[in-house]
């Protein structure tokens, strides 16, 4: 019983693996409206403003506001690159996983047939299935981490610096 919870646990991780390139397409489709609505203000400061230099500081904003455009788009295309080969490992957990549930329903059978010599070479087998579950688990989690996180984490405190780099200069 517990190893089925143990799998049930597994899957559902597994299912949101799947799901990561959308939650990364989401992030970078806000990423991107968020900046070129602050674009599109600078643009229309730049037209009102008379004062040269704050004409020159609204075009550096502006141009700062472009690169950073690019630089979405960028880090999106390597997360997803990313979040692929972590969803490969995902379909490998996966496959264990219903390897395990197979295993566990033939062991149960054996069981209450009270074959103990089959039973007991089954739970073996099961046991290196688990084990081998918990090592895709743990480089899919250590991916997420050290690859992924990183990516968009990284991009979000920058974010918060170019956007309060331009709050600054609107005062």
């Amino acid at each position: 019983k517990a190893l089925g919870n143990s799998l049930s646990k597994e899957t559902a991780y597994i299912t949101e693996i799947e799901k990561i390139d959308d939650k990364i397409k989401e992030w970078q489709t806000a990423e991107l409206e968020n900046v070129r609505k602050i674009k599109e203000k600078l643009e229309k400061n730049l037209n009102n403003e008379r004062n040269n230099m704050q004409k020159a500081m609204i075009q550096a904003s502006i141009k700062e506001i472009e690169n950073r455009i690019n630089k979405v788009t960028e880090l999106g295309m390597g997360a997803i690159a990313e979040a692929n080969k972590i969803k490969e490992s995902a379909g490998m957990a996966k496959e264990l996983v219903e390897f395990g549930r197979k295993k566990l329903e033939e062991t149960n059978n054996l069981l209450s047939g009270k074959n103990l010599t089959e039973a007991k070479k089954g739970v073996q087998e099961l046991g290196r299935g688990v084990a081998n579950l918990k090592k895709v688990m743990l480089a899919i989690e250590s991916d997420v981490k050290k690859k992924l996180v990183p990516i968009i984490g990284g991009e979000r405190i920058r974010a918060r610096k170019a956007r309060r780099a331009v709050k600054k200069l609107k005062k």
